[in-house]
C-alpha cells in the first residue's frame, strides 16, 4: 500500500503528464492517451523497470509534450527514491599528465609531448595541490589523465624512468600515496585499465572511474569521433567497469552527447550501465550493499567542420546538438521564460571557464 505522501506526488505527476501532454498542449487528451508511452509512464510512476524496448519508444516519440512528460515522471521518481538534497565533493582537479595515445576528435584536454600546453604533474606539485586544496576545505583528489601514454610516446617513457616508474600507472599509484598523505581522498580517472592495474591502485584509490561514452561501435569506424581511440573501443570498457563491479570498487561513469551519436545509441549505453549496476551494485544507479557513485551526462559542442566529419546533420536535432540546443529544450520543458533559459547558459559557461582558468593557474 502506498503511503499517503507517496500516492499524493505520483497523482501530481501523473496529473503533470496528463495535462502538458492533453488539452494545454493543444493535444487531443485521447491522442496522447492512445500512445504506449502512456503505458509506460504509468508502469516507471508504478515502480516497474523499464525495458530497453520502451525506453527507445520513449526516446524516438514524435508526440508533442513527450519530453515534459518524461521530466515530469523522473523528477517524482527522484524525489521519491533519492530526495532533494544535492551532495557534492569538494575536490582537487589533478590532471597527472595530459599526453595521451588516444585521438578523440572532439578532445580539448589532450597534448603531444612536443605540444606548448603539453604537461605532467611532478610529485612536488601533486603534493602542494592537494596541500592547498585540504587547506580550502576540499576532501577529494582528482586523478584526471590520458590514456596510456607511455604507449606512444618515447620521451614520456623517460620522464616516468627519470620519476622512477615503467608505467603511468604506477605513477599515478604513487600520486594517490601523496594525496592520501595530505589528507585527501583519491578518485582516479585513468582511462582504461586492466584488471591488475586496478588492483594495485584499489588500496590507495576511495573510488575510481570511466566514462563508457557510448556502447556504439560505430563511433569507431573511419570518419567517426573515436576512429583514431583504440581505447574507447565499447567492449574493453565495459569489460573494464565489470571487472571494477567484480573487485567490488565503487565507480563513477557516464555517457557523452553531441559525439555523432543517435538518440536509440543513448538509450543503448545507458541500458548497458544499468544492467552492470543490477549486476555488480557500484554503479551510480542504487547501491546493492556498496556505495553507489555518480552517473555523469557530458555535453561536447562541435565545430561545424568537426559535425560535418562525423556525420551529424544540423537538421537532425537528435544527433549531434549543440549545448545550447539541449538547454532550450530542458528549459521549455520545465516552463517558458528567455530569462531561465540564458542564466543556464550563463551558469555553464561561469562553471566551465572558471573551472578550467583556475586548474591551469595552479599547475603554472
Amino acid at each position: 500500500m502506498k503511503s499517503k505522501p507517496a500516492a499524493t506526488a505520483r497523482r501530481a505527476a501523473w496529473t503533470c503528464c496528463s495535462t502538458i501532454t492533453g488539452s494545454s498542449s493543444g493535444l487531443k487528451f485521447s491522442t496522447f492517451w492512445r500512445q504506449p508511452l502512456r503505458a509506460i509512464f504509468r508502469d516507471a510512476l508504478d515502480g516497474k523497470p523499464i525495458s530497453a524496448g520502451q525506453a527507445q519508444i520513449v526516446a524516438a516519440s514524435t508526440v508533442e509534450g513527450t519530453t515534459t512528460a518524461l521530466l515530469a515522471v523522473a523528477g517524482h521518481l527522484r524525489t521519491r527514491l533519492k530526495g532533494t538534497t544535492v551532495t557534492y565533493s569538494p575536490k582537487v582537479f589533478l590532471p597527472v599528465t595530459n599526453l595521451c595515445r588516444d585521438r578523440c576528435s572532439y578532445c580539448t584536454f589532450r597534448a603531444d609531448p612536443d605540444d606548448a600546453q603539453a604537461w605532467t604533474m611532478q610529485p612536488a606539485e601533486i603534493r602542494d595541490c592537494c596541500r592547498h586544496g585540504r587547506a580550502l576545505g576540499c576532501i577529494e583528489a582528482l586523478m584526471c589523465l590520458g590514456d596510456k601514454p607511455e604507449l606512444a610516446f618515447r620521451s614520456y617513457r623517460q620522464t616516468l624512468a627519470e620519476l622512477g616508474h615503467r608505467s603511468t600507472i604506477s605513477y599515478v599509484h604513487q600520486a594517490c600515496e601523496i594525496a592520501l598523505a595530505e589528507g585527501m581522498l583519491p578518485h582516479t580517472n585513468a582511462g582504461l585499465m586492466s584488471r591488475d592495474e586496478m588492483q594495485l591502485l584499489k588500496p590507495v584509490n576511495a573510488s575510481m572511474g570511466l566514462m563508457l561514452e557510448n556502447v556504439s561501435t560505430r563511433l569507431r569506424s573511419k570518419g567517426q569521433a573515436h576512429y583514431y581511440a583504440p581505447d574507447k573501443d565499447p567492449d574493453k570498457r565495459l569489460q573494464m567497469m565489470r571487472a571494477a563491479g567484480e573487485l567490488q570498487i565503487p565507480f563513477t561513469t557516464g555517457i557523452l552527447l553531441g559525439i555523432g551519436e543517435t538518440s536509440a545509441e543513448v538509450v543503448d549505453s545507458l541500458v548497458a550501465i544499468r544492467d552492470l549496476q543490477r549486476a555488480h551494485g557500484h554503479l551510480p544507479l542504487g547501491a546493492n550493499g556498496h556505495r553507489a557513485e555518480e552517473l555523469l551526462v557530458l555535453r561536447r559542442q562541435l565545430g561545424r567542420e568537426a559535425a560535418a566529419a562525423l556525420g551529424a546533420r544540423e537538421e537532425d536535432p537528435r544527433v549531434g546538438a549543440a549545448p545550447d540546443d539541449l538547454l532550450e529544450r530542458v528549459a521549455r520543458g520545465f516552463g517558458r521564460g528567455q530569462r531561465r533559459l540564458d542564466r543556464l547558459q550563463q551558469l555553464l559557461h561561469e562553471v566551465v571557464d572558471v573551472t578550467v582558468t583556475s586548474h591551469m593557474r595552479r599547475l603554472r
